[in-house]
């Protein structure tokens, strides 16, 4: 299931797939969870990372880059 959810990051929507790992118990929704799950996953676009983190009107997206 994780790995579907991967694909739904690095090609679809990484705020959705994000959204819906912490909804669903897969990791805990605080930004350094998030920052560590990003950081540590393989498999995850870094490009997606960049345009997620790159989301400057989501305060959350912003706690998670500092």
């Amino acid at each position: 299931m994780v790995n579907k959810l991967l694909l739904l990051l690095n090609f679809r929507n990484p705020e959705k797939g994000l959204t819906f790992l912490c909804e669903h118990g897969f990791i805990n929704e605080s930004p350094d969870m998030v920052a560590r799950f990003l950081i540590t996953r393989k498999g995850v676009s870094k490009q997606k990372i960049g345009e997620y983190l790159g989301n400057w009107q989501n305060q959350f997206n912003m706690d998670v880059l500092w």
